[in-house]
């Protein structure tokens, strides 16, 4: 990214979608990452497509920490594995959080807010606040894409 004070370099990396094949939820498609440099994270340049009562939003140069997709696989593994899991995480550099909870049989509900929360006449938008269901198949896929996205972004920091 140009101006940036770390160096970029383009990802070819699959896409994770984070929602039933024709639901609400999120999409997300990383782009290019950081080049691992000692005493600094690793970031990744991510597009993120929410996806609101059927209405898709695109939101460019979402900023990730490369382990993101790993812990956000690693929230839905354990929701799938835990009846009682109700469970918040910071994502996309700590610019929204992600809740889970069971709601029903193979069923779970998740809300997205921003960080922070806009106030009522703001004039500037980041993400916005939903929350949608997902089915088991669908949250099991979603682990699957997250889990592979992270093992691209791993092999990464090896180069």
């Amino acid at each position: 990214m140009p101006g940036s004070a770390f160096e970029w370099r383009p990802l070819v990396a699959p896409p994770a979608a984070i929602r039933d094949p024709d639901g609400d939820g999120l999409e997300l498609n990383v782009e290019s990452r950081t080049v691992p440099e000692k005493d600094h994270g690793t970031y990744a340049m991510a597009q993120l497509t929410t996806v609101v009562s059927g209405n898709p939003a695109q939101h460019q140069n979402v900023l990730l920490h490369t382990d993101e997709p790993s812990r956000i696989a690693d929230l839905l593994a354990r929701a799938l594995s835990d009846g009682d899991l109700n469970r918040t995480i910071s994502i996309f550099d700590d610019g929204m959080t992600m809740r889970i909870e069971r709601d029903g049989v193979d069923r779970w509900s998740v809300t997205c807010r921003p960080i922070p929360m806009p106030p009522p006449d703001a004039r500037w938008s980041g993400f916005p606040a939903f929350a949608f269901r997902i089915h088991r198949a669908a949250l099991e896929h979603a682990r699957q894409q997250l889990n592979e996205l992270s093992r691209i972004l791993y092999e990464g920091d090896k180069s």
